[in-house]
């Protein structure tokens, strides 16, 4: 079995799950992608390309897929990811009163993190 994170999730989800197709087809083995929804910045029809791909490598039994999605429109990432390791130092009160400090917020909006590197594909 072949189970794969797709990559790309944002522009190129499609493009990912075909990947995962060939692969799989390429080396006989089943297929299971993880979280098929597309993220956001990708094409409009992305779900719907994602599905044809898996249906059609199913159809005639020729591969066998599977594929999970996630039930909810938003991830589960902390806000923690966001904010740069300084940000979080300290107790509670400084960490609290470092979000509440306008020049301390201007520095953190420049932290590239996890969730800013989402920005990069549009979404």
């Amino acid at each position: 079995m072949y189970a794969t994170h797709t990559r790309n999730r944002e522009a190129h989800a499609a493009e990912a799950v075909e990947e995962a197709v060939r692969t799989a087809a390429g080396a006989e083995v089943r297929l299971q992608v993880s979280h098929l929804i597309p993220r956001a910045g990708g094409p409009p029809d992305a779900l719907e390309r994602c599905i044809e791909a898996i249906d059609h490598a199913s159809a005639g039994g020729n591969l066998d897929v599977s594929f999970d999605i996630h039930t909810r429109l938003f991830g589960i990432t902390n806000l923690s990811a966001a904010l740069p390791p300084w940000a979080l130092a300290g107790t509670s009160a400084e960490v609290a009163a470092r979000l509440r400090d306008p020049t301390a917020r201007g520095h953190m909006r420049t932290y590239q993190s996890l969730i800013s590197s989402f920005l990069l594909a549009g979404a």
